[in-house]
């Protein structure tokens, strides 16, 4: 049970890392949860930038996400690379978090 959710905690993380952008360029195979919905993000200068992400998953149904992204420069010019950590609620309750 544990390497299920493991594994599944893995697909959750690489799901909202590629929706919202911030997708390590080593990773080359595509996500198998597939999410539809908005988000929005209160951009900040002075520090983290709080996000949520609401819609629907493949795997787990309605979902939301809340989470932090601190922007740092990227290696091409004008490009951001971002870090924080993300918390899902899946439509059952259960709670994945990840960085």
């Amino acid at each position: 049970m544990k390497h299920f959710q493991s594994f599944r905690a893995s697909l959750v993380i690489i799901a909202i890392l590629t929706a919202t952008g911030i997708f390590a360029e080593s990773t080359s195979a595509a996500p198998v949860v597939k999410l539809s919905g908005e988000g929005s993000i209160e951009l900040s200068t002075g520090g983290p930038s709080p996000f949520v992400l609401q819609g629907n998953a493949s795997h787990f149904g309605k979902y939301t996400c809340y989470g932090e992204v601190e922007f740092s420069p990227g290696l091409e010019a004008g490009t951001l690379e971002g870090e924080g950590p993300a918390v899902i609620q899946a439509a059952n309750g259960d709670l994945i978090v990840g960085s």
